[in-house]
C-alpha cells in the first residue's frame, strides 16, 4: 500500500506530465522560405531612417561609424543574400535599418555600452507583389556586464573593462554588427 503523500507525489507528476504534453512550443518566427518557392535573390536594398542617435559625453556616437556600417552590411547583404538559391525566379531583399546603435569605444570599454541594429526586411518580386516581410529583425552585441566581487572589491567591473576594451575598435563592432545582423536574414530568408 502507498503513502498519502506519495499518492498525491504521484497524482501531481501525472498531471504535471499531462499538462506539459498539451503545452505547445512558442511560436517561432516563420520565415520567408523563398528557397521552397523557387525564388533566389537577385537584387538587395539598404536604407536607413534617422533614428541613428548622436549623443554627447562617454556614450557619444559616431556618425561616420554609421556610414561605415551602411557601406559595409550592403556589401555583406549582397554577398550572403545571393547565396540562397531555390529556383530561377528573382526576388528584391529591401531592408530599412530602423534603429541603429554604435556606442563610442568608451562606452563600450568603461561602460559596458551595447551596439544593436533593427530593421525591417521584405521581400518582392520583379512585379512588387510582396513575397514575405518582417519586422523587427534584431541582432545585438552586448558588452560584457560581470557583477562579481571579491572581499567587497568590484572584480567584475575590472574584468568588463579589460574585456569590452580588447573587443572596442570601431572595425570589430561594425563587422561584428553586419555579419550577426545579414546572418539573422540569411536565416530567415531560408527558413
Amino acid at each position: 500500500m502507498i503513502g498519502r503523500r506519495t499518492f498525491l507525489a504521484l497524482t501531481l507528476t501525472g498531471a504535471l506530465t499531462l499538462s506539459a504534453c498539451g503545452a505547445s512550443a512558442p511560436e517561432e518566427v516563420s520565415g520567408a522560405n523563398i528557397v521552397s518557392r523557387g525564388y533566389m535573390v537577385k537584387t538587395v536594398n539598404l536604407s536607413m531612417t534617422d533614428t541613428a542617435t548622436i549623443n554627447k559625453g562617454l556614450y557619444k556616437e559616431n556618425p561616420e561609424l554609421v556610414t561605415q556600417l551602411q557601406t559595409r552590411l550592403k556589401a555583406e547583404l549582397v554577398q550572403k543574400t545571393r547565396a540562397v538559391r531555390g529556383g530561377n525566379k528573382p526576388a528584391i531583399v529591401s531592408v530599412k535599418l530602423t534603429n541603429v546603435r554604435i556606442a563610442s569605444a568608451a562606452g563600450r570599454a568603461l561602460v559596458a555600452a551595447d551596439t544593436y541594429l533593427v530593421g525591417d526586411v521584405v521581400v518582392t518580386d520583379v512585379a512588387g507583389n510582396v513575397l514575405a516581410s518582417q519586422a523587427g529583425v534584431r541582432f545585438e552585441d552586448k558588452a560584457s556586464k560581470k557583477t562579481s566581487t571579491f572581499n567587497g572589491i568590484p572584480i567584475g567591473a575590472l574584468i568588463n573593462t579589460v574585456t569590452n576594451a580588447e573587443s572596442a575598435s570601431d572595425e570589430q563592432r561594425i563587422a561584428r554588427l553586419s555579419t550577426g545582423f545579414t546572418n539573422e536574414i540569411v536565416g530567415w530568408l531560408g527558413r
